[in-house]
C-alpha cells in the first residue's frame, strides 16, 4: 500500500473519530494496521536538520505519531 492510500484512508477515518459512529472488526483492524504503517513510515523519515523547517517537521511528525499511536490504542480498547 502506498502512504497516499494511507492518507486517503486516514482521511475518511475522521469521522469516527469526531462521531463515534461503532465500527466494524474489519474495519478496526484495517485502521490500526494502516497507522502502524504511518508510524514505520514516519520512524523511517531520517531528519535533515540543516534544512529550513525541518526541526517543525520533525516535531509535527514525533507529535503525529504520538496521535497514531493514541488512536491505536482507542481501536483495541473498542474491540469486543
Amino acid at each position: 500500500m502506498q502512504f497516499g492510500t494511507v492518507a486517503a484512508r486516514m482521511g475518511s477515518y475522521a469521522g469516527w473519530v469526531v462521531d463515534e459512529t461503532p465500527i466494524d472488526a474489519s474495519t478496526r483492524e484495517r485502521m490500526i494496521d494502516d497507522l502502524r504503517e504511518l508510524i514505520t513510515a514516519l520512524d523511517r523519515r531520517v531528519p535533515r536538520l540543516a534544512a529550513t523547517g525541518e526541526l517543525d517537521i520533525a516535531s509535527d511528525a514525533a507529535r503525529l505519531r504520538d496521535k497514531a499511536l493514541e488512536r491505536i490504542a482507542e481501536l483495541q480498547a473498542q474491540a469486543p
